[in-house]
Order: C-alpha cells, then sequence, then structure tokens
C-alpha cells in the first residue's frame, strides 16, 4: 500500500466513523415526545408569547410550566411543516453527526494531531452506539452539540490562546439558554475544564508556554451568565 494513503487511513476511519453515527441514528421517530414539542412550537407562533401554564396535563391543567424548548420546539414545527417527518429524521442524523465531528475536532486541537487521528476515531467509534441510543428529535440533541462546540472553543483557548472562541460563545449561549436548560452544562464544563487545566498544571502535565488568562476567563463567564438569563424564564431556567 502507497505510504499516502497508509498516512491517510486514520483520517478516513475518523471520517467513517462518524459517518456510522449518522447511519445509525437513521431510524423512524421512536420518541412520543415529539408530538408535544411540535404543538408546543405551533402554539408559541400562533400566540406570539412562550406559555407559562402546563397546557397538556389533563391533571395539572394552569400549572406552573418552565417551557425552557420553546426555541427548539419552534424549530422543530418549522422543519415538520417544511418536511414533514422525513425532515425531523433528517435533522437528528445531522446533528448526530456534528456532535461527533465537533467532538473529534475539540480532541485534535493542538501538537500533533495527526499522531492522534487513530485514537479519535477509535474514540467516536465508541461512542457511536451510546449515542444512537438517544438519538431522538429531541432538544437535548442540541444540547449535546453545543456542549461539543463548548468543549471546542475551550480547547482552542487553552492550547492556541485564541480568545476569539471563547467570545463566540457569548452568541451561542444566548441561543441556547432558549432552546434546552442543558446551557446549564455547557457552563458547568466550562469550570470543570479550568479546574482540570489548573490542576494539570499544579502536577506537571500542562503547557508552560501558555500561561491562563483568569481575569478574562472569569470575565467571559460572568458575562455568560449574563446573556443566559434572556430567555422567557430567566433565573427559573437555571433553578429547572
Amino acid at each position: 500500500m502507497p505510504p499516502a494513503v497508509t498516512e491517510s487511513l486514520p483520517a478516513i476511519a475518523l471520517l467513517l466513523a462518524v459517518a456510522l453515527g449518522g447511519l445509525m441514528s437513521l431510524f423512524p421517530l421512536a420518541n412520543l415526545d415529539i408530538w408535544w414539542h411540535l404543538k408546543t412550537g405551533q402554539v408559541v407562533l400562533e400566540q406570539r408569547s412562550v406559555p407559562t401554564q402546563d397546557l397538556f396535563t389533563y391533571t395539572a391543567a394552569g400549572r406552573s410550566w418552565i417551557s425552557h424548548e420553546w426555541l427548539a420546539d419552534v424549530l422543530f414545527y418549522g422543519l415538520y411543516q417544511l418536511g414533514g417527518v422525513n425532515l425531523l429524521v433528517l435533522f437528528k442524523v445531522l446533528l448526530s453527526m456534528a456532535i461527533l465531528g465537533v467532538a473529534a475536532a475539540a480532541a485534535l486541537v493542538g501538537p500533533q494531531a495527526r499522531a492522534r487521528l487513530a485514537a479519535v476515531a477509535m474514540g467516536v467509534l465508541l461512542a457511536v452506539p451510546l449515542l444512537s441510543l438517544r438519538a431522538f428529535v429531541r432538544p437535548h440533541l442540541i444540547s449535546a452539540l453545543l456542549l461539543a462546540v463548548t468543549l471546542l472553543a475551550l480547547r482552542r483557548e487553552a492550547v492556541n490562546a485564541r480568545r476569539r472562541w471563547l467570545f463566540g460563545l457569548i452568541p451561542l449561549y444566548l441561543i441556547w439558554a432558549n432552546l434546552h436548560s442543558g446551557f446549564v452544562l455547557g457552563l458547568a464544563l466550562m469550570v470543570l475544564y479550568w479546574l482540570g487545566e489548573a490542576l494539570g498544571r499544579r502536577l506537571g502535565c500542562a503547557r508552560p508556554d501558555l500561561p491562563p488568562q483568569w481575569r478574562f476567563r472569569l470575565l467571559t463567564l460572568a458575562v455568560l451568565l449574563l446573556v443566559s438569563l434572556f430567555n422567557p424564564h430567566h433565573v427559573e431556567a437555571f433553578l429547572y
């Protein structure tokens, strides 16, 4: 086998693993929650407001409801109007592939990325069956993708000192806070990542030539907390 082909095998394996993730997500709607998500999206568009009381539970009608997924419901309803169930299935396939692809990109940030391709491909391959078990048309898949994007931004800032990646999270979290309550996990991921990095430095496992800009990081985290409050439920969305 020519050397050029041999060198390309890990990259090909990674692409095939991501494609396999999409293929294993290609199954009909298996979660009945999608129907009340679609109805909620329809209600939001028709009434021009986000519901704050339970609309669907007979025994809890009128009870306070934190509809933290309202924007995702609008997105799903719009896709359903455009292409029905088939378009929703295609959307979750693309989401699944994007989740795996962005997570792989985060793992490849830094020097000697080519040497890590095979290991990253194996990691994606192991993640595929886990992801496919939860590959439903539900807002949690969007949160999984945005968690991967957050991790990619953290890696780019930590390894390459690319501050603009953290700045890019500000509009992302403004939208995410209205898509799904998983944005809280994204904030927690940032804190845990930085704590892990600090521990790595103490243990001598981190690069000494790129000292972290803690003031900038804490300011970014504070701004993300602030913009996340721009949702119909404000602080209650955090408590959900």
